[in-house]
């Protein structure tokens, strides 16, 4: 394989990765907003936050049922 060759095949991977990097984050940054939109609703909070769940709980009702 010639050095040219190697070197436009590792260009192609670098860009494929990339645009995969691009695209995975753009993916994640999504959801983020969804599921702080979604823990604004105090219904559904309860169930998506354990922390919300145990809140104003003392230590030793949690531990001890």
């Amino acid at each position: 394989m010639s050095r040219s060759a190697y070197r436009s095949l590792l260009l192609a991977f670098i860009d494929r990765v990339g645009d995969g990097l691009v695209k995975m984050s753009v993916i994640l940054l999504i959801l983020l907003m969804i599921t702080q939109l979604l823990l604004n609703i105090d219904e559904l909070r309860y169930y998506l936050s354990e922390t919300y769940r145990l809140e104003g709980s003392y230590m030793e009702e949690i531990v001890n049922p």
